[in-house]
């Protein structure tokens, strides 16, 4: 398949085949994408919440002290390879999931 722009609205209905399907990317593939392949959709969940996740923790950062532009160049840097390293420090997709469920919920 070539290259897809994503809609806001297509994020949402994958979310919501998340919420409903769990991580069986297998069904959301047949019933909300059929156009898809079920690994795309994966990584394409995954890719979205990542984003979300370095978003959230910049923004958390920032927030606490302003530095030099030339520390918040390499802030950023620090930030995006901390978020992803803690989100996907767990022992499985499932509590990785679990835990995506509770930040977008604004649990965590």
């Amino acid at each position: 398949m070539t290259y897809h722009k994503w809609t806001k609205e297509e994020e949402r209905r994958l979310s919501d085949g998340v919420k409903y399907y769990g991580i069986n990317w297998e069904a959301i593939q047949r019933y909300c994408f059929p156009q898809f392949n079920a690994t795309s959709l994966k990584n394409k969940y995954y890719a979205v919440v990542h984003h979300i996740l370095v978003k959230r923790q910049a923004k958390a950062e920032g927030s606490q002290e302003v530095k030099s532009s030339s520390d918040t160049a390499s802030k950023s840097e620090s930030v995006a390879t901390s978020a992803s390293t803690n989100l996907w420090a767990t022992t499985s997709e499932e509590d990785v999931l679990t835990r995506i469920r509770m930040i977008i919920e604004g649990q965590m």
